[in-house]
């Protein structure tokens, strides 16, 4: 007898889709919010102002580029035993698909001490400097992953003046920045295996500062995903029963293309990727960044603030050597459970101009036998794909997957891989009823699903958890600076928020952390770094 086999990667057949039998109709009763429909993100760069900004960064950057920088790298390469480990993943299932490895630098720089710059270029602490026409200066060190495909890195002990920015560009048009206010971070991700780190100084830098550094902590380099060619259907890597999602037209496909984004994190020593998407609240006098992908996939603040969102990532906006459309970056985590592999995030900055925020129904459909599913999705981190699926309780649930708790499909059209988990599932409607956690059954062929079943957590079985934040109503009202709610639906509280910036209670006779600072006394934690922040 065949034995239950468990993963994330979800099986499927390539048929032509099953018309649905069934039709979610959601109600909302007094002080009960079951449903809501999809809207459009206001707010948000459009894709074409995203690329002329990267453009004249871009420009920008090569023209403060210090000669020679490109001459003495800082190696950090890829080894053919780091691409064996990221495609050889023996960790128990569900996991998110590994896509890159975090190599360790542990290169501490001092970048400049107190004391004049030269405008010519001079090689400083593993970088080159030189000095500027505004009394500042500009050092910028290169970074070389041989044999990666993609690679970002991690800054730490980032000691600056407040006047001083940090970018992180290729010679091939990317570039991102400038990073701000933090002393630790993860730069964004280049494809390629050159980079640059660059630090701005703007003016002369303030006489309290005695000097600089930063830290090159690891670098994260993607393995080989990126690096093969495109085929008929969608990449080379896939499998053939994977569709390209621009191929489909109309609902909810259209809806679910402006929804979806690519995701990639940094845990421990690895890079991972899944997908997820937009999803809207019950306030339509505010709209809140969330976004549910899967509990497997990521569920921790410590992840979550290094996550990189890739938008619009079609085979039109990118290739399969990887996206160049519109990204944003960190979230924070709102709600998260393995009962229905969910995570529910709220962005830190908002996605782009066209998005969608898909509309969800809080109704259980996991025994609505034949109901049509939809979802849009990254297979093995290639651009959107199309599947469709059936419900079908009429199998055995596996393991710890209870129907109710997770929902079962049949596929109808398309395939999901590795670095689909956690991409939204809609009803016919173009409602979020659930999010994927991969699949179960007893053969294990991506393109036959006659023993295989899609498996989704139930938006139904975790409602209560995430009501809060999706369901939630609000009556705009002035803000009050004081009393710790959120009066005018904005999603900042009191002091946060930007209409009690000249409220008295907001004043404060010292400086929170990173502010700039002379001496302890100016700090509310009693103590002035020498980087002239406070702690």
């Amino acid at each position: 007898m065949k034995s239950i086999q468990f993963t994330r990667l979800t099986k499927t057949i390539c048929l032509t889709a099953i018309l649905s039998l069934y039709f979610v109709t959601g109600t909302q009763a007094a002080g009960k919010i079951d449903r809501v429909p999809s809207e459009p993100a206001v707010n948000g760069m459009a894709t074409a102002e995203y690329l002329d900004q990267q453009i004249q960064l871009h420009e920008w950057l090569m023209s403060e580029l210090p000669d020679g920088t490109m001459d003495v790298p800082i190696r950090a390469p890829l080894t053919k035993k780091d691409r064996h480990a990221i495609k050889n993943d023996n960790t128990l299932q569900p996991r998110p698909r590994r896509v890159g490895i975090v190599k360790q630098v542990g290169r501490t720089i001092k970048i400049w001490r107190d004391r004049p710059v030269s405008k010519a270029p001079a090689r400083r602490s593993e970088g080159v400097i030189r000095g500027t026409d505004d009394g500042g200066f500009v050092w910028a060190v290169a970074l070389e992953s041989e044999g990666a495909s993609a690679f970002r890195v991690h800054l730490s002990n980032v000691s600056l003046a407040d006047s001083a920015d940090v970018y992180f560009f290729n010679l091939d048009g990317q570039a991102h920045g400038p990073y701000r206010g933090s002393d630790e971070f993860w730069t964004n991700t280049l494809i390629g295996s050159q980079g640059i780190v660059l630090v701005r100084q703007f003016g002369p830098p303030p006489t309290r500062i005695r000097s600089m550094s930063l830290s090159v902590t690891s670098v994260g380099n993607m393995g080989e995903q990126f690096v093969t060619g495109a085929q008929a259907t969608l990449c080379e890597y896939n499998h053939p029963c994977i569709e390209n999602a621009e191929g489909y037209e109309g609902q909810p496909v259209s809806d679910l293309q402006a929804a979806t984004a690519y995701i990639e994190w940094v845990q421990g020593r690895w890079v991972y990727s899944c997908s997820g998407g937009l999803i809207a609240d019950s306030d339509s006098q505010s709209q809140i960044p969330y976004f549910l992908t899967a509990h497997h996939c990521l569920k921790s603040n410590s992840t979550a603030r290094n996550l990189e969102l890739f938008w619009n990532y079609t085979t039109s906006n990118g290739s399969c050597e990887g996206p160049i459309g519109p990204m944003t970056s960190g979230a924070t985590v709102k709600a998260t459970g393995s009962r229905g592999d969910f995570t529910l995030l709220q962005l830190n900055e908002p996605p782009p101009a066209q998005s969608v925020f898909m509309g969800w129904n809080s109704t259980d459909i996991s025994t609505a036998t034949d109901m049509g599913l939809h979802r849009v999705h990254h297979p093995a981190g290639a651009p959107q794909s199309y599947t469709t699926h059936v419900v079908n309780p009429d199998f055995v649930a596996c393991g710890s997957l209870p129907i109710g708790q997770f929902i079962y499909s049949v596929d109808t059209l398309g395939s999901t891989e590795g670095g689909s988990s956690g991409s939204l599932v809609t009803n016919d409607a173009g409602e979020v009823v659930g999010q994927l956690y991969g699949g179960c059954g007893t053969n294990f062929d991506e393109c036959l699903s006659y023993d295989w079943r899609t498996v989704d957590g139930a938006l139904s079985h975790y409602f209560d958890q995430v009501s809060g934040f999706l369901a939630a109503s609000c009556d705009p009202l002035p803000e009050i600076c004081t009393d710790g709610m959120d009066n005018d639906c904005d999603a900042d509280v009191d002091c946060n928020d930007a209409d009690c910036s000249g409220d008295s209670a907001c004043e404060s006779a010292c400086e929170p952390k990173n502010a700039a600072c002379d001496d302890a006394s100016d700090c509310c934690s009693g103590i002035c770094k020498r980087n002239g922040r406070c702690r």
